[in-house]
């Protein structure tokens, strides 16, 4: 108390000769301009005879300006409560200190205390600092005795660094310490300031425990993060501090390259946990292991270098191209074998270095670019090895401060409670700053569609939150994973995370070539000490190359695990005698090697005990010869031998037989890994619920990579929902890099069934057929013909995807449904199509006339010659049409005058109506809605139908307008195809059904004008859609036109043979 009078009178003292003072004087001074605080604090030390040596040390800070701005609010109000007599045991001077690290919050804590007691606020000056972890272990008790000694000093401040830790949940003992010290704060009040300290994020959900806080802790004061120029100011004070003002600097302090130092440091800021005085530090401890460096290179050079000097490649580092002449990571990631595309890649990036360089040597802002990257690529390809030497590259040039590589798996950042995931991983990522930190099998981040997986969500969000990507960020992360997965995962995750990793310039690590396999081998058998004979290698590589179509394919790992397998047989060899000293030859590889050259007997063997297998030798033995010629010429085999194939027959035939002796012909000539058959049924890759289709279907794929995939009941594909989406993706994997050529696809079924391609057309889909599909391949009857229905979506259509080519016309449709039944192993079949299937089928027959045998169609759509039109109108003035005919002419008639203003549209200005379509599903629907209804014979349509056609075209993989170009390539610009196909194509057998709502109902004898017809039927009910409306009558047609008394029975019994 005694103390407390004396700082009153003290201070009243003062106050009565500043008072007196200004009265004498009338100063007009201008408050308005006293801006920085620290003149303000001059003014009052001129005018007012204020004094106070903790304010003094204060403004001595550099920055700080609101900090220093609350210090005089604070002096300013203590001073007028001892003026107007007012004690201070009731003012509240506990206060939290906000910012990132190195902003001086400690520094200040401490100043206030000294602060606090030279005001006469509090009556000690004792000091104790603290954490929020050090104090939820201590517990209540451990609170109570170190706040026991501060009253026992007299007083002062108690500072709790990082306070958030106090609820954060990993302590268990916080909380309790937490509202023990709330309650203390207001106890305490006038003897005992709190003072919290922290990141501010953290420090709102630490305020958040208890709504008393703000009432308790009035003062808030915010640390903001330094100026570049602020940053300047630190770096030379560090400098003079440390150096006694004796180290030279190139340029001069206020220089150039200490302005570079600066701003380097400076593009963390904003970045929580951005360090400040403390990265400047570090900077400058960076540019003192340069100059280390510098020096003792010029010592062992005989030179004498000045230690006190700091030139401009030990503050901002040499250029980036000079560094990486002398640079051993960069010459042996160009020593290592392939990765063409990686070290385009690093190249790229280390000229992006210099141009930054470049430009902040013209003070410029530098261009974006991130240190953080993705790798993709199989096992073995030197993900880890290019990852080591990336980041020995970085070091080199400065971009990290350290360059050691560390690996981790998502399990290291998985915790097993939710919150443990966040504070794990921020762990990492605080112990790899200035590393490179590689994750691996980094898609294990994901939990997989339809997942939701919190512990792993939390990983990501954590991973976006702290790692930046800006220039300068002393950190590099890197995630590498198996390319397909990767790709998912970032589809499906946090969207940040493709924005910090470059996600459009991953490195990719492809599979090794034969010649980078060689390679390999040689380096491989030289460092194990071994030769090999010119056989043997040939034997090694054919062993590598049928072991990579098998899937996760080891490259490097494939070549060592062979060679220790070929060391192992040497031993036995070694054993019998029969060795030359360190030198595997060709069996040692594979006992079976010279396989190759016995090819040519080897399909007759194969077969010899099996009767009736004529045909599929000769098939097999011609692949065979056409392989030796391909391969003499040099050329890509697996592009002109076929990998697909179609096996007919019950139960019991050999099929399985059949195959294996088939995978062992393939795997003698090298294709496959693996002489062995994977066997399953077509319900096996049928799903019963939306979305678990695909990934049965690529997972049996996947399993049989590398061997023969005998699919049983092929048949069963031809049904609707679930089997077609079977289908399509089947077709449409069999096509990707992955799979083309590196598996035997066989579907097996039902003998003699005609394969009948069915094509859609607009406003119809692949879902037409899904009414006839049952009865198309599964018939009561063996007496009736069953078929093999392919029912696919038609490019820009369904589930097929957008065309990317431009004037894609009739021609390349026909030739994509040809290519399809060629890939699916049908080297013959027929069609059926309406709509544009109907342009389509004939197209096909019309180009590809030795493989389609037959084309059905139900729209005729024949060009009407001036003859032809007098002839009609002549017969019906005369009464000479029949009724079907009569009726046909006033169907067509009206669909000219009122339903077919779409087709000029669609084929003029396919954009203008695709922007409603693909905005809208309403507008989709009503222009879709109206075809459906005026097209039909009456059809009762349910909403439940309405909706699933309408959804087929607006989830459309091509999108919902992408249809419709379909008008404006055909008609709008290549009238010249539909005229080929409306002329008589002759050798192809043709039949026609006739619905009487169909859009165009020309007279039946038209019909023999288009080519050979064989089957003709008029129906008298049904319209545009037959196969959906009145799937009977279709059935029963194409069962007839087919039959035995068929006008197409010839081409049925060709597939009878086959």
């Amino acid at each position: 108390m005694e103390a407390s009078k004396a700082a009153a009178s003290k201070q009243k003292s003062a106050s009565e000769k500043a008072q007196e003072k200004n009265q004498q004087k009338q100063p007009s001074t201008n408050y308005e301009d006293l801006d920085l605080p620290a003149q303000e604090w001059e003014d009052m030390k001129r005018d007012d005879g204020a004094r106070n040596d903790a304010l003094d040390d204060l403004m001595g800070l550099i920055g700080l300006e609101s900090v220093k701005r609350e210090f005089l609010s604070v002096k300013t109000n203590v001073d007028i409560k001892i003026r107007q007599g007012v004690a201070l045991s009731d003012t509240r001077l506990s206060c939290s200190l906000l910012g990132n690290p190195g902003t001086g919050k400690t520094t200040v804590a401490r100043i206030w205390g000294r602060f606090l007691t030279g005001i006469g606020a509090i009556p000690g000056d004792s000091f104790k600092e603290t954490t929020g972890s050090k104090l939820a272990n201590m517990g209540v008790k451990g609170c109570e005795d170190l706040l026991e000694q501060i009253k026992e000093d007299g007083g002062g401040v108690l500072f709790i660094d990082e306070a958030y830790q106090l609820s954060s949940g990993n302590s268990p003992g916080g909380k309790a310490v937490l509202d023990f010290l709330l309650a203390e704060v207001e106890n305490l009040r006038g003897k005992v300031v709190f003072v919290l300290a922290g990141y501010s994020k953290q420090m709102e959900s630490f305020f958040a425990h208890n709504p008393g806080f703000p009432s308790r802790f009035p003062i808030t004061m915010n640390f903001e993060d330094y100026t570049d120029e602020e940053l300047l100011r630190i770096l030379k004070r560090q400098v003079n501090r440390k150096y006694n003002n004796q180290m030279e600097i190139e340029d001069g302090p206020d220089g150039l390259y200490f302005r570079i130092a600066a701003r380097r440091v400076g593009r963390g800021r904003g970045k929580e946990g951005f360090g400040n005085a403390r990265s400047i530090e570090n900077c400058l401890a960076r540019i003192e292991k340069r100059q280390a460096n510098r020096i003792r290179l010029e010592r062992r050079a005989k030179k004498s270098p000045n230690d006190f000097l700091f030139t401009k490649e030990d503050i901002i580092g040499p250029e980036p191209s000079l560094s990486l002449q002398s640079c051993k990571a960069w010459e042996k990631m160009n020593e290592m074998i392939g990765l063409k595309e990686v070290k385009e890649q690093v190249k790229i990036l280390l000229d992006s270095l210099t141009t930054n360089y470049e430009r902040e040597l013209a003070e410029e802002p530098p261009m974006e670019f991130t240190l953080n990257r993705v790798f993709l690529g199989s096992p073995g390809t030197g993900k880890t090895t290019v990852a080591k030497l990336y980041g020995e590259i970085l070091g080199t040039l400065g971009l990290l401060s350290n360059g050691e590589l560390v690996i981790k798996t998502p399990a290291d950042f998985i915790g097993s409670a939710l919150g443990q995931s966040e504070s794990q991983t921020k762990g990492i990522l605080a112990s790899t700053i200035g590393k490179v930190l590689v994750i691996d099998e980094a898609y294990g981040l994901y939990g997989g569609k339809g997942v939701t997986d919190p512990y792993k969500t939390s990983v990501v969000d954590t991973i976006v939150a702290e790692v930046q990507n800006v220039p300068g960020d002393d950190r590099c992360v890197i995630l590498i994973g198996y390319q397909e997965q990767m790709e998912e995962m970032f589809q499906n995750v946090n969207p940040g995370l493709s924005r910090r990793f470059s996600v459009d310039t991953p490195f990719v690590f492809e599979d090794f070539d034969d010649d980078g396999l060689r390679q390999v081998l040689d380096l491989k058998l030289k460092d194990s000490g071994f030769t090999t004979t010119g056989e043997g290698k040939t034997a090694a590589l054919d062993v590598l190359i049928r072991e990579r179509n098998r899937p996760n394919f080891g490259n490097g790992g494939a070549v060592t695990n062979l060679l220790s397998k070929a060391k192992a047989s040497y031993q036995k060899r070694k054993a019998t005698g029969k060795f030359k000293r360190n030198q595997l030859e060709a069996e040692d590889f594979d006992e079976d090697f010279d396989r190759s050259t016995r090819t040519e007997t080897n399909v007759k063997q194969l077969f010899q005990d099996d009767i009736g297998r004529e045909e599929i030798i000769q098939k097999l033995e011609n692949i065979q010869s056409r392989v030796r010629q391909l391969k003499a010429l040099g050329m890509d085999v697996k592009e002109e031998i076929p990998f697909n194939f179609l096996f007919r027959g019950p139960p019991g035939t050999g099929k399985t037989t059949t195959a294996r002796k088939m995978g062992k012909v393939y795997y003698d000539m090298g294709f496959l890994s693996k002489a062995t058959v994977e066997e399953c049924s077509a319900t096996d890759l049928i799903a019963e619920y939306v979305g678990q289709t695909g990934p049965k279907v690529q997972k049996v794929l996947e399993k049989s990579l590398g061997r023969v995939l005998l699919i049983d009941e092929a048949y069963r594909f031809a049904g609707s929902g679930f089997a077609q989406e079977a289908i399509d993706e089947l077709v449409g994997l069999i096509t990707t890099p992955k799979y083309q050529g590196k598996l035997i696809i066989i579907l097996a079924g039902r003998p003699n069934s005609i394969p009948l391609l069915f094509v859609h057309g607009w406003p119809g889909s692949f879902v037409e057929v899904t009414k006839i599909i049952q009865s198309f391949s599964e018939p009561k009857s063996d007496d009736v013909p069953s078929f093999h229905v392919v029912a696919p979506s038609l490019p820009n259509f369904g589930f097929s995807d957008k065309v990317t080519k431009k004037a894609f016309g009739l021609k390349q449709y026909a030739e994509t449904m040809h290519k399809l039944m060629l890939k699916l192993g049908y080297d013959k079949y027929v069609t059926q199509g309406g709509d544009w299937g109907y342009m389509v089928t004939r197209a096909i027959s019309l180009y590809y006339p030795d493989h389609c045998l037959a084309v059905h169609v139900n729209l005729m759509s024949v060009r009407p010659t001036p003859w032809r039109a007098f002839w009609l109108a002549a017969r019906y003035y005369l009464g000479l049409l029949s009724e079907d005919e009569q009726n046909g002419l006033f169907r067509s008639l009206w669909y000219l005058k009122h339903s077919s203003g779409y087709m000029i549209l669609q084929s003029t200005k396919p954009n203008t109506i695709g922007f409603a379509l693909a905005d809208s599903p309403v507008a989709l629907l009503a222009w879709v809605y109206e075809k459906l209804q005026e097209w039909t014979d009456e059809y009762p349509w349910t909403d439940q139908e309405i909706l699933e056609w309408i959804s087929i075209y607006y989830f459309s993989r091509a999108g919902p307008a992408s249809s419709v170009t379909i008008y404006y390539e055909l008609i709008g610009k290549q009238r010249d195809e539909l005229t080929k196909i409306a002329e008589y194509i002759p050798n192809v057998p043709l039949g026609i059904s006739l619905f009487p709502k169909d859009v165009i109902v020309p007279p039946k004898s038209w019909g023999g004008y288009l080519g050979p017809v064989v089957f003709h039927a008029t129906h008298k009910k049904g319209g545009h859609f037959a196969a959906y409306e009145c799937p009977d009558e279709l059935v029963g047609d194409l069962r007839q036109m087919f039959g035995r008394q068929g006008g197409a029975a010839k081409v049925a019994r060709v597939f009878e043979s086959t």
